[in-house]
């Protein structure tokens, strides 16, 4: 069955069995892999990241997603391979961010609005 036929079919086999097409996020990766990662990161943010004690550098830095959350973008919007350079370059820039937060001696963050307003204590 050529690729171009794929998701039409899929959403008539669904509409015969009774039940409406998968209503997940919309992926343009090439699909399983692309799942496979966002679920996995998914998984991550639920049952992991909420009990590891500290949060994502790069957000507490410069406010906008977490890590986990920009690599779950990147993977839905480029793809499991398209994703991967954009996913290095934001680790890289948490790291630098850590640096940064480490070297203020910021001890946490209160968040007014979309600026974060780093406090000591």
């Amino acid at each position: 069955m050529p690729q171009s036929l794929r998701p039409a079919v899929g959403a008539a086999l669904a509409a015969v069995a009774g039940r409406r097409p998968s209503a997940g996020p919309r992926m343009d990766g090439p699909g399983v892999g692309a799942r496979i990662a966002d679920g996995l990161v998914a998984g991550y943010q639920r049952r992991v990241s909420p009990h590891k004690g500290w949060s994502c550098a790069h957000r507490v830095a410069h406010g906008g997603d977490s890590c986990s959350g920009a690599v779950r973008g990147f993977v839905r919007r480029r793809g499991l391979r398209g994703a991967v350079a954009p996913t290095v370059a934001r680790f890289v820039a948490c790291a630098a961010a850590a640096r940064l937060l480490q070297a203020s001696d910021v001890r946490g963050v209160c968040c007014c609005g979309p600026i974060p307003i780093p406090f000591r204590f």
